[in-house]
């Protein structure tokens, strides 16, 4: 979506004919006319001057940004059962029993496992799954 966006300065709009009510009719409704009236008047001006400027001294900068993978990474730790750890993968992740209980071995053995690579929000959000269901994790950037 582009904006346009247009300062006038003071200096411009001194320059243009303002129109003046004299003060029997200076009311709420006559204000509010003048008021739609100037806004009209300088928006016509500066129509004009971007009609009449000749150079285009606009630079565009265009960058890529491409989405940096996360991991959520779940540590071992000695209060939580095995069989435990595999059910919160299972819910949490949606795996099959079998995936599940590989990455719980993976943990225990190993003393963590990388259980889930994606984007930093979602990553953020099965951490604080895990953490609810008392086990230890974090997130960490993919390498």
């Amino acid at each position: 979506m582009l904006i346009d966006c247009f300062f006038v300065t003071s200096k411009q709009l001194s320059k243009l004919e303002w129109p003046q009510l004299p003060a029997s009719q200076r009311n709420w409704q006559h204000s509010l006319n003048f008021l739609v009236d100037a806004s009209h008047l300088a928006m016509h001006h500066v129509q004009q001057m971007r009609l009449e400027s000749t150079s285009t001294d606009f630079q565009t900068k265009t960058t890529t940004q491409t989405t940096i993978p996360w991991s959520v990474v779940i540590f071992d730790d000695p209060v939580n059962l095995m069989a435990y750890v595999t059910l919160i993968l299972k819910r949490v992740f949606g795996y099959n029993k079998s995936q599940a209980e590989k990455l719980m071995l993976e943990v225990h053995n190993a003393g963590k496992s990388i259980v889930w690579t994606g984007e930093k929000e979602q990553a953020e959000h099965y951490v604080q799954q895990l953490h609810s269901h008392q086990l230890k994790a974090t997130i960490q950037k993919s390498q």
